[in-house]
């Protein structure tokens, strides 16, 4: 995947119209027909302007001279005004016998003719790039997050223990995350991150970002929620499952770039810390790096990690910046959201 308005090579076939584009053409001409039967006299003026229009552009085929087709042109002109003026007071819009595209840079086609050929358009590129991250496993709420859109000034400024403030530790954090991604963009480190903070500091919007800024610089990406993957897995058991726990768990060993959120929700059992450790080691012995983020301190997720949480543990440690998130915004966020509506 390329940025917003990079080319893209795109097989142009000027012979198919899609069907959007056909039902978009067919609704203008039923629209055009119907304001013509309520309105006989922007029907017969429509016409009249049409028909001039045709003599001026064959106006060498006609035998018109420069005189003729100058007092043709302002004969048109006249008729257009005539038209808006009439369109104004029977309250139909200018545009009434254009498509209503959903793009109208492209009209609905998908893409473009530029000196180098025809290129996907734009909407098109947002359009593959929603898939991408429904693929990706990005929640569709954290599909805007993006570094230069984060607020840090949300983050108090002062702790009252005496400790790092929110917003320094908030400002280091996302500079490592922000490094993480530009990293993974030009040399792919192997280095990952972890990130903790209490609930609602902020730390799945980071990882969104994150997120974001590698799929849209093409870098495949796998984001899951610990709990929610191991929910599949333990669907995947089931006799109709259209999934295997091998598709599952391979896919996840085997992202480019794996970020983990919410580590440490739930208190593990034997299966998900062998699991975890499983894919965990097996990231680490082939320098594939990967993010999490916890709720929990260090100590606390090895505990919560089960029987093989001192080994995952330090296998994290090894592969892992760790940096953190202080302080619960979420009420900061919501009271200035509930002010944008009134």
């Amino acid at each position: 995947m390329r940025g917003r308005g990079s080319a893209m090579p795109f097989v142009f076939k000027p012979e198919m119209t899609s069907p959007k584009q056909q039902k978009k053409l067919e609704e203008a001409t039923r629209r055009r027909d119907k304001i013509f039967s309520e309105h006989p006299e922007i029907a017969e003026l429509d016409s009249e302007i049409r028909e001039k229009e045709f003599i001026l552009r064959g106006a060498t085929f006609h035998g018109l001279d420069t005189e003729e087709r100058e007092q043709l042109q302002q004969e048109i002109t006249g008729l257009k005004k005539k038209m808006k003026s009439l369109l104004d007071k029977k309250g139909v819009p200018e545009d009434f016998k254009q498509p209503r595209w959903d793009c109208p840079e492209c009209q609905d086609r998908g893409e473009i003719l530029t000196p180098e050929g025809y290129v996907r358009c734009s909407c098109h590129q947002e359009r593959d790039l929603s898939f991408i991250r429904k693929q990706a496993g990005l929640p569709p709420r954290y599909s805007r997050s993006r570094f230069a859109t984060a607020n840090l000034d949300l983050y108090p400024s002062q702790d009252t223990s005496g400790k790092e403030a929110p917003r320094v530790r908030a400002k280091k954090a996302f500079k490592a995350a922000r490094e993480f991604a530009h990293g993974q963009l030009k040399e792919g480190s192997s280095r990952g991150l972890l990130i903790d903070g209490p609930v609602g500091s902020g730390k799945t919007f980071l990882l969104a970002c994150i997120a974001n800024e590698l799929l849209e610089h093409g870098k495949p990406v796998r984001y899951i929620s610990y709990s929610d993957f191991l929910f599949l897995v333990r669907l995947s058991f089931a006799p109709d499952s259209p999934y295997s726990e091998y598709q599952l768990i391979n896919e996840i060993e085997q992202a480019p770039v794996l970020i983990i959120d919410d580590l440490g929700n739930e208190q593990a059992t034997d299966f998900s810390s062998s699991l975890l450790y499983r894919i965990i080691d097996h990231r680490y012995g082939r320098e594939l790096p990967f993010v999490i983020s916890t709720s929990c301190s260090l100590n606390e997720l090895a505990r919560r990690l089960g029987y093989l949480g001192e080994k995952i543990m330090q296998r994290i440690i090894e592969s892992c910046r760790i940096c953190g998130l202080k302080g619960d915004i979420r009420q900061k966020l919501i009271a200035k959201e509930r002010g944008k509506d009134g």
